[in-house]
């Protein structure tokens, strides 16, 4: 704020009054507002920053991430800015960018900081049976995948494989979010004199295409199954 007195006095000692004015200036205004968090969803979004001000303002465009579309990115007084994440986070981190709004007219800004999730594509359960299976056990072995996208499941023959499909999978593809997917042998394995596998190999749909494949995009598992004994002890 600016303030000033103005003292007005009379010509004369006969008109000695004297008067006092003070004036006053409003300091000058500039804030942003965020309307919404400043996290996206993995999916995207948008967000809006209301600027209050009575001069002009920008934003360094060459400052704005790839991920992130700002509109407008100048103008003069009030204005709203529209922030929008253009699509899915395809990384396996965070985006992340700082939106500045800077006045035009001194040294003033409003600034944000805003993270969009990373993709998601995990595996959880491989660990309760240790990809192995004994001879006998033909029970079922439940495994969760979770993902920010479609995704699937491939079975191969292992290097000890006997080619026999023995290897039940109820589930080899999945959309957005948690899936169920069971692992259980067929039948018991038949060979004495060795183990038999099957590789399973769960792929991102989203990632599979790319040049090259984001490690993270790839989940692989190696099952074997005892060999047959019989023996006297």
């Amino acid at each position: 704020w600016n303030t000033a007195e103005i003292i007005c006095e009379g010509k004369d000692e006969e008109d000695a009054l004297q008067a006092v004015v003070k004036v006053i200036q409003e300091g000058y205004q500039f804030t942003g507002t965020l309307e919404g968090t400043e996290t996206y969803e993995n999916m995207g979004g948008e967000r809006t920053l209301d600027i209050r001000t009575r001069g002009p303002w920008f934003i360094e465009e060459s400052l704005i991430p790839e991920w992130l579309s700002v509109s407008p990115v100048s103008g003069i007084g009030d204005g709203t800015i529209v922030l929008q994440a253009k699509g899915q986070n395809l990384n396996f981190k965070d985006n992340t960018a700082n939106i500045t709004v800077k006045s035009a007219l001194n040294d003033l800004t409003a600034a944000e900081n805003f993270t969009q999730d990373k993709f998601i594509f995990e595996v959880e359960g491989m660990e309760n049976f240790k990809n192995s299976f004994s001879r006998l056990d033909l029970t079922e072995h439940p495994v969760t995948v979770t993902s920010s996208g479609a995704w699937s499941l491939d079975v191969t023959s292992a290097a000890e494989d006997d080619g026999e499909d023995w290897l039940y999978v109820d589930n080899e593809k999945g959309e957005t979010g948690e899936t169920d997917v069971i692992f259980r042998a067929k039948t018991s394995n038949p060979d004495k004199d060795g183990e038999r596998g099957k590789r399973i190999v769960i792929v991102s749909d989203l990632h599979k295409d790319m040049t090259p494949v984001p490690a993270e995009a790839v989940k692989e598992f190696e099952f074997t199954q005892d060999r047959f004994r019989f023996e006297f002890i």
